[in-house]
C-alpha cells in the first residue's frame, strides 16, 4: 500500500485516501481560529479602514456642490439664455445634495422672466423660489440634464394671448 494513498496495481487489501476533503466549513473564512487580541486588532483594523472611507465619501458629497456650484450655476445661465427669447433674472443661486442624496436640487432666488417684442414689459413669471431636482450622473455626463422635479414657491405665472395670436409663454428660440 502506497503512503500518499494511491492505489498500485499489484497492492492489495484495504486501501485508504489520504488526499484531503473539502468542507464548506473548511472553505469559508471565520475568525473563530484567531486568539482574542488577534481578533480585536482585526476588527479594529475593519472598522478604521470602513471609516476612514465613509468620512471620504461624505466630505466628497459635501465638498462636490461647493468645488462645481459656478460651473453648474454659469452652465444654467447659459443654456437658459440660450434657449429663451425673454429676459431672464436670477437673484441667487444655491446647490445641494443633502435633502435629494443622490441627487443635486438646484435653488433659484428671486427668479423673473420678461417678455420681449411683443410682449416687452410684460411678466411673464415671477417667482420667489425654484427648486430644481436634477440627475447627478447626467451632470457629470454633461450631454443630456435629466430634470427629476421642479417645486415654485410663491409663483405668479401671467400668460396672455394677443390679438394676432401669439401667446406670452412662447418664448422658446427656434
Amino acid at each position: 500500500q502506497a503512503e500518499d494513498g494511491i492505489r498500485d496495481y499489484k497492492v492489495t487489501g484495504v486501501q485508504t485516501c489520504a488526499l484531503p476533503i473539502f468542507t464548506f466549513r473548511l472553505l469559508t473564512f471565520t475568525l473563530e481560529g484567531l486568539r482574542p487580541k488577534e481578533f480585536i486588532a482585526m476588527k479594529n483594523k475593519l472598522l478604521k479602514i470602513s471609516g476612514i472611507i465613509f468620512i471620504v465619501l461624505l466630505l466628497l458629497i459635501i465638498a462636490t456642490p461647493f468645488l462645481f456650484k459656478d460651473k453648474i450655476f454659469g452652465k444654467v445661465q447659459t443654456e437658459l439664455n440660450n434657449t429663451l427669447n425673454a429676459n431672464l433674472r436670477i437673484e441667487s443661486f444655491s446647490l445641494s445634495m443633502f435633502s435629494t442624496f443622490p441627487n443635486f436640487k438646484l435653488g433659484l432666488s428671486n427668479l423673473s422672466i420678461e417678455g420681449k417684442d411683443d410682449f416687452k414689459g410684460d411678466t411673464l413669471m415671477k417667482a420667489e423660489q425654484i427648486d430644481v431636482v436634477v440627475d447627478v450622473m447626467s451632470v457629470i455626463k454633461g450631454d443630456q440634464i435629466e430634470i427629476r422635479k421642479i417645486k415654485l414657491e410663491n409663483a405668479q405665472i401671467n400668460l396672455l394671448v394677443n390679438a394676432a395670436g401669439k401667446a406670452n409663454w412662447d418664448i422658446t428660440k427656434p
